[in-house]
């Protein structure tokens, strides 16, 4: 075969068993007439979004559709694992059918997953949630907001045209409310949605070659909180509010202010003014750069505000029944039944034909039926209480009878302390053998963690320097479950499996597994100048390993990519560990989706705990969403550890999207306008006290409307300056001369210099400049362009303390001097590293 071709059918059919021959199979026995297709497409058209003219969703009530069992054009289907609920990694699936593309869950980081697993984030055409809560929800605004500024969609729209498909996003309630709440920081006209709660549909909904049902339940709250082992806080929010100092403060929002759970609102609520919470003001100290545009969403529901008091909350689960295919045509049938040629591609397509002499023919006296096609149930039970309600709906009992012919598939959202139950062992049982099980939320026996690719970078740099680039912490808790059954799997990272046609039903196997580590650390000393730069480094650095005689500050990356996640940066994030009585106290410097991820990956769970309470303080630049989405999760966890309320610093706006949030789950904060620390540092405060610190000053910069860098300063007598994203600001450089450690954001090369301004960024070059021009002792650079996939181009003179920031990096003040002479190795060994990935991406 011409390579060419080959490689063009590898895009065409990305799935590895028998391409040409499923290929062949769908054009030879699921064909249909075109004209069949465009009267059916006159009879059920898709709705369109107001204004745009574009199509809103693929997915069509059956109620308006009489051919429930019309034969498709494409009857190929899979679903492949997206995170399988491990390491910080919220379980999610990715499903194809056909022309559907199906996102089950989108939880925080699954859009970087998408991207590692080379799943398309502008071909969804539908997010599916099964409970209107973080733990489900936080990557919906990321994951809308990269597919609205992917560069493709940019350049069709200029041209007038639309390659992104429009995504329909469900849930069991509040799913206007959801996505309405996200204005106050997602803004523009191009993130074109459908939101709706699930409908009721007894039909269930037409999505291409298959119908769902969803699942839908309702249980009490009190039974809901206890999601993790330990109980939700249950103060009240006034019980909260009194805790709170009584000179600070905004607080959250009480549950009257939310709204009736059962009165339609068109208009969001208005989050409850105070003097220390104003309404925005246009006018205030940043410049922005551009309109605000009205966006353009379309709720086909009514928006039903929350309220925090409600009994009852919602789960969903969904059922994909698929089409049977018609039959494969036996001529010798035909011939004998005397049905001419010209009549068998009508009974093909599943309708009956008349012959000459009046005799009716049935497609079933000339085809030869294939296997029935599988029914796919995706299950989230998540405590023991919700089981018997779950076990006891007529669709999913159904399916306890299923001959042992038929092949169905459930997958498990359950957590692993459900799964493990006794009474939810003895119900996977009563699906019998026939039934496959994936566990998806269990641990992965083989500890594969997620992102290989970061993690092999983050090996070959803990090779360079072990204290400055530490490894992940990897699950201690033992493979889960011991005893599975032969129809039950643990999935692993690349866990895909065929559901349509049933002739190749079952899972493919898994690509790849876990990486000879050592042997990628020692490839990498046959690298071109890398020995000779190791062996500069390593008489230097020996001079900075003597250990601490105490406690010293550090400062941890979280995250250090701009807008939107890659493989090997994760979005902006950063913690300043500052020294205590017995541990190190902690500052969140922004906090972007899948913050807490990353510093599970780093403590393990076992600590986890402590790091969550010794953690005082946050503190967001501004509203962009890459800064900010992942408090929600931070906040969440230290509830469930019934931990008291977080001091948070921000601009006003991001008081009134967590007052919004809040009433879909509660959130313990407590809120400082960063707007009042503008010219008048924050210097008596109990938190301070707590860390030690003299003062919390806010130095407005140009970037958003209310952007904000943050110059601290310590009893110790050290500072550290924090730019956020912003253009070169002289008063920042005022506010922070001679500061012991500079962070600067350096999005840009400096031959990107005209989008830097464009966008309010700073090039390398400026952003090294600030760093003289505020005589910084150690700069250190982040915030980078994610066309820059491993690391950007930084030439750093002999004598300045100058360093590039990567995720997971730990840098305790003591080695700051140590960063520029890490350069050398570090560009030698990921240039390596870049140019390995191309080639594999080539391949693939």
């Amino acid at each position: 075969m011409n390579a060419g071709l080959e490689r063009a059918l590898r895009v065409i059919i990305p799935l590895t068993p028998s391409r040409l021959q499923i290929r062949a199979f769908h054009l030879a026995c699921t064909a249909e007439s075109s004209a069949s297709a465009r009267s059916r497409n006159r009879q059920h058209s898709t709705p369109t979004l107001p204004a745009t003219g574009k199509k809103a969703a693929s997915t069509v009530p059956l109620e308006d559709d009489d051919d429930h069992k019309r034969p498709q054009k494409n009857m190929f289907s899979y679903f492949q694992v997206v995170g399988h609920g491990d390491t910080g990694v919220e379980p999610s699936l990715y499903i194809f059918m056909g022309k559907s593309r199906v996102l089950i869950n989108c939880g925080e980081g699954t859009q970087r997953l998408c991207m590692h697993h080379k799943i398309k984030l502008r071909k969804f055409t539908d997010i599916l949630l099964t409970r209107t809560e973080w733990s489900c929800t936080g990557g919906v605004p990321g994951m809308l907001l990269s597919r609205a500024d992917s560069v493709n969609n940019v350049i069709a729209a200029k041209q007038g045209k639309e390659i992104t498909t429009p995504v329909s996003v469900m849930a069991p309630e509040f799913t206007n409310y959801l996505l309405h709440s996200t204005e106050t920081f997602l803004k523009g006209d191009y993130l074109r949605c459908t939101i709706r709660d699930v409908p009721p549909a007894p039909e269930g909904i037409r999505m291409d070659i298959a119908v769902l049902h969803p699942l839908v339940f309702d249980f009490p709250t009190h039974i809901l909180e206890a999601l993790a082992d330990n109980a939700a806080n249950s103060r009240t929010d006034q019980e909260i509010t009194a805790d709170c100092p009584t000179n600070q403060a905004a607080t959250i929002a009480s549950s009257a202010d939310q709204g009736s759970p059962t009165a339609p609102s068109s208009p969001l609520p208005s989050p409850p003014q105070s003097p220390s919470v104003p309404a925005p003001d246009p006018t205030s100290a940043c410049c922005d750069p551009g309109p605000e545009h009205p966006r353009k969403r379309r709720a086909s529901s009514p928006m039903i505000v929350p309220k925090r008091t409600r009994q009852t909350r919602r789960i969903a689960c969904y059922l994909f029944a698929f089409d049977n295919l018609p039959g494969k045509m036996d001529p010798a049938r035909a011939e004998a039944l005397g049905v001419p040629k010209s009549m068998l591609k009508v009974l093909k397509l599943g309708q009956s034909v008349t012959l000459a002499d009046g005799t009716v023919i049935q497609p079933s006296d000339v085809l030869i039926p294939y296997p029935p096609s599988p029914h796919f149930l995706v299950v989230d039970c998540p405590v023991s209480a919700c089981l018997d309600t779950i076990a006891a709906h007529p669709k999913i009992a159904a399916l306890y009878d299923a001959p042992a012919s038929v092949k169905n598939i459930v997958v498990h959202l359950s957590p692993a302390n459900v799964l493990d139950t006794p009474a939810y062992r003895a119900w996977m049982d009563r699906f019998g053998p026939s039934t496959t099980h994936v566990l998806l939320a269990a641990c992965n026996g083989d500890h594969t963690p997620p992102l290989s690719s970061a993690v092999r970078q983050q090996v070959l740099l803990n090779a360079i320097h072990p204290r400055i680039f530490p490894l992940n912490i990897l699950p201690s808790h033992p493979p889960f479950p011991a005893n599975l059954s032969a129809n039950q799997v643990v999935p692993g990272d690349t866990y895909k499996f065929q559901l349509m046609p049933v002739s190749l039903f079952g899972p493919e196997a898994q690509l790849g597994g876990p990486a000879d580590l050592p042997a990628i650390v020692a490839d990498s000393m046959t690298i071109p100048g890398y020995a000779d730069a190791m062996a500069a480094l390593k008489p230097i650095a020996a001079t900075y390993d003597a250990p601490p005689a105490a406690l010293e500050p550090q400062v941890q990356f979280l995250g250090t990519g701009s807008s939107c996640p890659s493989k090997h940066r994760n979005v902006s994030g950063i913690v300043l560990g500052v020294p205590g009585p017995a541990a190190l106290q902690s500052i969140l410097l922004d906090c972007g989706e899948g913050s807490y991820a990353e510093m599970l990956r780093h403590h393990g769970h076992d600590a986890m705990p402590g790091v969550l309470a010794n953690l005082k303080l946050a503190i967001i630049s501004h509203m962009h969403a890459d800064h900010h989405l992942g408090l929600i999760r931070v906040l969440l966890a230290r509830r469930r550890l019934q931990l008291p309320p977080l001091c948070i610093i921000g601009p006003t706006s991001l008081a009134h999207w967590m007052q919004k949030y809040h009433a879909i789950e509660q959130l313990d904060f407590y809120f400082i306008d960063a707007i009042h620390l503008v010219g008048k540092p924050l210097k008596t405060h109990p938190v301070l006290a707590e860390l030690g610190l003299t003062e919390v000053l806010s130095v407005p910069v140009k970037h958003c409307r209310h952007s904000y860098g943050t110059v601290l300063r310590h009893a110790a007598g050290w500072s550290l300056v924090y730019s956020g994203d912003c253009r070169p600001s002289p008063s920042l450089v005022k506010a922070g001369q001679g500061a012991d450690v500079l962070i600067h954001e350096a999005t840009f090369n400096d031959d990107l210099s005209m989008e830097a301004l464009a966008k309010y960024h700073c090039t390398i070059g400026e952003a090294l400049k600030v760093a003289r021009d505020m005589d910084a002792k150690t700069a250190i650079l982040t915030h980078f362009s994610q066309r820059y996939p491993s690391i950007p181009s930084v030439e750093v003179a002999p004598g300045h303390d100058i360093g590039i920031a990567f995720d997971r990096m730990v840098i305790p003040f003591r080695y700051m001097g140590l960063l520029s002479h890490l350069l050398p190795p570090v560009k030698a060994v990921l240039a390596d590293e870049s140019a390995h990935e191309e080639d594999e991406d080539e391949e693939s």
